[in-house]
C-alpha cells in the first residue's frame, strides 16, 4: 500500500528521548487539521450551495474532487496522526486500528489527488492545444466517470497489502507509479502548454488584438488557470519530495533504520504531506476570482443573466452604481456594458424614506432564492444591518425569549454588581495581586453585557412579540456592546491564562513579580478596552459585513482557542511534574510548598472552567455565523433563523454564571461574596496586609 512504508514514521515503534518533539508535532497536527478542514469545508459549502454556478464545467468537477480529497486528509489523517503523537508523547500504547485507518485514508487521498491533478493538467492541455475539440473531448459525463473510476482504483490499490505482496516492493513501486512517472509526463505536457500559449499570444499581437478584446481576455484567463493548476501541482510534489527521498533512503540504506536523527527527520518530512491539503483552497481563492469556472471552457458567460428590471429596482433605491454592481455580483465594467445595452441613463438620488424595497424585491428571487437573502444583499450594499428577527411570525417564541432575557439580565447584573461591590469594599484584600485586577475587568465586561446588551436584546424580543418595529439604532447599540464585551472577555481570559502560566512555570523565583506587575496589568486593561472599541467601530467604515464577521469570529475565537490549548496542555504537564517532585521528596500535604501548589492548581482549573464556559456559549453562534455566510439555503429555513437567534442569546449565559463560579472555586471571593449575600457587606476593618515571602507567587 502507498502508505504502508511511505507513512512508516507514524506507524513504527520509534520513540524519541525528547517528549517535546511529539508534543510539538501534535500541536502542529491539530492546528493544520483545523486549517485544512475549515478551508476545504468552506469551499465545499460554497460549491454545493450554488451548483448551477460552480458545477457547470469539467474543471469545476475535478477541483471539487480535489477539495474532497484534501478535506478527508484534514478530517481523518491529520487528526489521527496528531492523536498518535499524543499517545507517543505520553508513552502510551497506540490502538491497533489506528495504523490501518491511517494507511487506508492517506493512500486513498494521495492517489486521488495525484490522479485529479493529472486530469486537470490534461484538461488544460486540450483546451490550449485543441480549443475547437475541447467541448467534444472533455465533457461533464466523462469527467464524472473518471472520478468514480479513480476512487475505485485507489481503493483497490490501497488494499493490495492484504494479498501478501512484500512491503518493500509495494512501497517503492507504488511511490514511483503515482509520483515519478506522472512528474515526467506532466513536465512534458506543461512545456507544450506554455509553448502553445506563447505562440497564440504572439499571433494575437501580430493581428493587432489588444488586451481589451475578447480573444485576448480569454487567452489571459486560460493562462491564469494553467498557472494555478501548475502551482497546485508544484505544491503537491514539493511537499511530497522530502518523504519520497526518505522512503528510498530507508529501504536502500540499512544504517538509516538505526539512526534516531534520521527517523525524526523522516517524521517531520511526513508532515509535509498534510501541508498541501491545507494550502490548496487558499491558492484557488488567491489565483481565481471564480476558482471553479474557466472562462475559456464555458464560453465567457457572465455569472448571472442581469435584466433591465433588476437594475431598475436597485436604481430606484438610491444606491450608487458601485453598490449596485456589488449587489449584483458583477464588476463595474460589466454593469456599465449592461446599462448601455438596456439604455439606462443616470438617475437622481432618492431619499431613504421614499424607498420601496419590500414591494420590489420579488424581481430578484431567481437570483438570490429568497427575500431574506435579498434583504441581506440590500443591507450589505447600503451598509445597514438586516433585522435578525425578520420573517419569523411567532409571538410566543419572542415572548419566551424576552422573559428569559430579562431574567438572565437581572441575574447577571445582580451577581456581577454584588461581586464588584464586594471587591471594592475590601480592596486591601481582594485587589492585592495582578490576577485580581483581571478578574475585576472580566466582571466589569460581564456587567456591561448583562446591564446594557441583555436588557436591550430582551426589549427587542418583546417588541417583536408585539409586532412592533425594531430600530436600526437599537440594533447597532446591541452589536457594539456585545462585540466590545466579547473582545474584552476573550483578551482578559488570555491574560489570566498567561498569568497562571508564568506563576506555574516560575513559582519560587522573582521572575513572576518582575514580569506580571499591577502597573503592566492596568496598562494592558486600558489598551484592551481601547483596541476593542476601535475594532467594534470598524463596521462604520464600510467594511463588508461578511469579511468583518468572519475575521471578527476568527480573532476572538479560533486563534485564542489554538493558543490557549497549547498553553493549558503545558500548564497541566508542569503541575503534574511539580506534584510528582513533591511526592518523591516526601513533603507532607501540610507543607507550604504543597499548599501553594494546590492553590495554583485550583486557580488554573478555575480559569480553565471560565474559559470553557466562554467558548461553549460562543461556539453555537460561531457555527451559525459561518453557516449564514456560506450556506445559501440555510437562510430560507425558519428553524435555522430561530437557532440563530437562540445561539446569539447563549452568549449572555456565561456572564451570568461567572460571578458564582468565582465564589464557588476561590475561597477569598467565596467568603466576601457570601457576606454580601447574607446582608453583611460592610466596610472592612482596616488591617495591615500580610507580607508575603520574598518572591512568593501571588494568588
Amino acid at each position: 500500500m502507498i502508505a504502508a512504508e511511505f507513512y512508516r514514521p507514524i506507524m513504527d515503534d520509534f520513540q524519541s528521548d525528547d517528549p517535546a518533539f511529539f508534543f510539538t508535532l501534535a500541536v502542529i497536527g491539530f492546528s493544520l487539521a483545523t486549517v485544512t478542514i475549515s478551508g476545504n469545508l468552506a469551499l465545499l459549502i460554497i460549491i454545493f450551495r450554488d451548483t448551477r454556478r460552480f458545477l457547470q464545467t469539467p474543471p469545476s468537477f475535478l477541483m471539487t474532487n480535489l477539495c474532497v480529497s484534501d478535506f478527508i486528509v484534514g478530517l481523518v489523517v491529520d487528526n489521527l496522526a496528531a492523536v498518535k503523537d499524543v499517545y507517543r508523547y505520553h508513552n502510551l500504547p497506540v490502538p491497533d486500528l489506528l495504523d490501518p485507518i491511517l494507511r487506508l485514508f492517506l493512500g486513498l487521498s494521495l492517489f486521488v489527488s495525484s490522479g485529479t491533478m493529472i486530469a486537470l493538467s490534461y484538461d488544460r492541455f486540450v483546451v490550449v492545444k485543441h480549443p475547437l475539440k475541447y467541448r467534444s473531448t472533455m465533457t461533464i459525463e466523462r469527467v464524472k466517470i473518471f472520478i468514480v473510476t479513480l476512487w475505485s482504483a485507489s481503493v483497490v490499490v490501497c488494499i493490495l497489502p492484504v494479498l501478501g505482496i512484500p512491503e518493500k516492493v509495494l512501497a517503492i513501486t507504488v511511490a514511483n507509479i503515482y509520483a515519478s512517472l506522472p512528474a515526467v509526463l506532466l513536465t512534458v505536457m506543461y512545456i507544450k502548454v506554455f509553448r502553445s500559449l506563447r505562440k497564440r499570444k504572439r499571433e494575437l499581437q501580430e493581428a493587432g488584438i489588444n488586451s481589451t478584446m475578447r480573444p485576448k481576455r480569454n487567452l489571459d484567463r486560460e493562462r491564469k488557470m494553467v498557472v494555478t493548476i501548475l502551482i497546485v501541482l508544484a505544491l503537491f510534489y514539493v511537499t511530497f519530495m522530502p518523504e519520497f527521498i526518505a522512503l528510498h533512503v530507508l529501504h536502500f540504506w540499512n544504517r538509516s533504520v538505526r539512526s534516531s536523527v534520521f527517523r525524526m527527520v523522516e517524521i517531520v518530512f511526513s508532515r509535509f504531506l498534510f501541508l498541501n491539503s491545507a494550502m490548496n483552497p487558499f491558492v484557488y481563492s488567491w489565483r481565481l476570482p471564480n476558482p471553479l469556472q474557466s472562462e475559456g471552457s464555458s464560453g465567457g458567460r457572465p455569472k448571472y443573466h442581469i435584466t433591465a428590471e433588476q437594475i431598475d429596482v436597485l436604481r430606484s433605491t438610491g444606491m450608487s452604481w458601485t453598490a449596485i454592481a456589488k449587489c449584483l455580483g458583477v464588476s463595474a465594467k460589466t454593469l456599465s456594458r449592461r446599462r448601455q445595452e438596456y439604455g439606462i441613463t443616470d438617475y437622481t438620488e432618492i431619499r431613504e424614506d421614499e424607498l420601496e424595497w419590500n414591494a420590489k424585491h420579488i424581481c430578484f428571487e431567481s437570483m438570490w432564492h429568497s427575500p431574506s437573502e435579498v434583504e441581506n444583499k440590500r443591507c450589505f450594499a447600503t451598509n445597514k444591518p438586516a433585522n435578525p428577527t425578520s420573517n419569523i411570525d411567532d409571538p410566543t417564541f419572542f415572548l419566551i425569549l424576552a422573559i428569559v432575557g430579562f431574567a438572565l439580565s437581572a441575574v447577571t447584573t445582580v451577581g456581577n454588581s454584588t461581586l464588584l461591590a464586594t471587591i471594592f469594599r475590601d480592596a486591601v484584600n481582594l485587589l492585592e495581586t495582578p490576577p485580581s485586577f483581571l478578574i475585576v475587568n472580566l466582571c466589569v465586561s460581564d456587567l456591561l453585557l448583562g446591564l446594557v446588551a441583555g436588557n436591550l436584546v430582551a426589549m427587542t424580543d418583546y417588541r417583536s412579540s408585539q409586532d412592533l418595529p425594531v430600530t436600526s439604532e437599537l440594533d447597532s447599540i446591541i452589536r457594539l456592546v456585545v462585540g466590545l464585551s466579547l473582545f474584552v472577555s476573550s483578551g482578559t481570559i488570555i491574560a489570566l491564562s498567561y498569568d497562571r502560566y508564568v506563576a506555574v512555570m516560575y513559582p519560587f523565583t522573582c521572575k513572576y513579580e518582575s514580569t506580571v506587575t499591577k502597573k503592566r496589568i492596568k496598562i494592558f486593561i486600558a489598551t484592551l478596552w481601547g483596541i476593542s472599541s476601535i475594532l467594534c467601530f470598524l463596521p462604520l467604515v464600510n467594511i463588508p459585513e461578511e469579511i468583518f464577521d468572519i475575521v471578527y469570529a476568527q480573532a476572538y475565537a479560533s486563534l485564542p482557542v489554538l493558543l490557549l490549548t497549547v498553553l493549558y496542555i503545558k500548564l497541566f504537564r508542569v503541575l503534574r511534574e511539580k506534584a510528582r517532585e513533591l511526592e518523591d521528596a516526601g513533603i507532607p500535604p501540610t507543607a507550604r510548598g504543597k499548599k501553594l501548589l494546590d492553590q495554583e492548581r485550583r486557580m488554573v482549573v478555575t480559569i480553565l472552567i471560565v474559559l470553557t464556559l466562554f467558548y461553549l456559549t460562543v461556539l453555537p453562534e460561531f457555527i451559525v455565523l459561518h453557516l449564514r455566510h456560506f450556506c445559501g439555503f440555510c437562510s430560507r429555513s425558519l428553524v435555522f433563523r430561530k437557532l440563530k437567534i437562540i445561539s446569539f442569546r447563549l452568549r449572555f449565559l456565561n456572564s451570568a454564571v461567572n460571578p458564582f463560579l468565582y465564589a464557588w472555586r476561590l475561597s477569598k471571593y467565596q467568603r466576601a461574596f457570601l457576606a454580601c449575600l447574607t446582608y453583611r457587606c460592610k466596610a472592612p476593618r482596616s488591617r495591615i496586609p500580610q507580607r508575603r515571602a520574598i518572591c512568593d507567587t501571588p494568588l
